[in-house]
């Protein structure tokens, strides 16, 4: 009976910028989408997962956001836009203990966050000011958990996690032109950057057994490299 009902919210949404699908076993599936002002565009795909929950919620004009679940389990995803052209995707697949936020409120921000094997995720990338990027990457982790905060203008955040085991990145940017690139691939990872100014840029690559690096920067044009093996 809840598959007819999805479809009929489906059939209807179409017209309105947004679709919603569901699979067959699922288990607690929520799907919720609000929509105020113009042009705004939402979709929604939940797949063989269990307490599954979706919300997207956008307002002012022009904003996409997608959200697709697939063999996960203990799902939520989020996203919240308000402001112009801002962008938002999440794609998680086969499963773990899935929380992703999305925040985004501004100009033509943009926010990528891709968990492949998964296992205990949660991922938060919260953006506020004029053309930040935040891409954020977990394949085939453990006890995941990546943070994103962008506030200002034209800062890039990458942080990507690969096979890492008890992965967790986190980077806060205040200002102008800032760039902060983690890149994890080993085992007991930690990676911290802070950056406060202008045009500053870090980096920060762990492949070994029980890591940790942070970097703190403030001012403008500073430039940070860790290499841990």
């Amino acid at each position: 009976m809840k598959l007819k009902h999805i479809s009929f919210v489906v059939s209807a949404a179409i017209a309105l910028g947004f679709t919603l699908s569901a699979s067959a076993a699922s288990y607690q599936e929520t799907a919720t989408v609000n929509q105020t002002g113009t042009v705004q565009s939402a979709t929604i795909d939940q797949g063989n997962s269990s307490y599954d929950r979706a919300t997207i919620n956008q307002d002012n004009f022009a904003n996409r956001a997608t959200i697709s679940q697939e063999s996960t389990t203990s799902n939520t995803a989020g996203i919240n836009q308000d402001g112009v052209r801002n962008t938002a995707s999440v794609q998680t697949t086969y499963g773990g203990g899935n929380t992703t936020n999305v925040g985004q409120a501004g100009t033509t921000n943009h926010a990528s966050v891709t968990q492949y094997n998964e296992s205990y995720d949660q991922t938060k990338v919260s953006q506020n000011g004029i053309s930040n990027n935040a891409d954020v990457t977990q394949s085939n982790g453990r006890g995941n958990a990546a943070t994103v905060g962008q506030y200002g203008a034209n800062n890039n955040a990458d942080l990507v996690q690969e096979a890492a085991y008890n992965s967790s990145s986190s980077v806060n940017q205040y200002g102008v032109g800032n760039y902060a690139n983690t890149h994890q691939t080993g085992s007991n990872e930690t990676a911290s950057i802070g950056q406060l100014g202008t045009s500053n840029n870090a980096y920060t690559s762990q492949n070994g057994a029980f890591d940790r690096a942070t970097v703190s920067q403030t001012g403008s044009s500073h430039y940070a490299s860790i290499t841990q093996h």
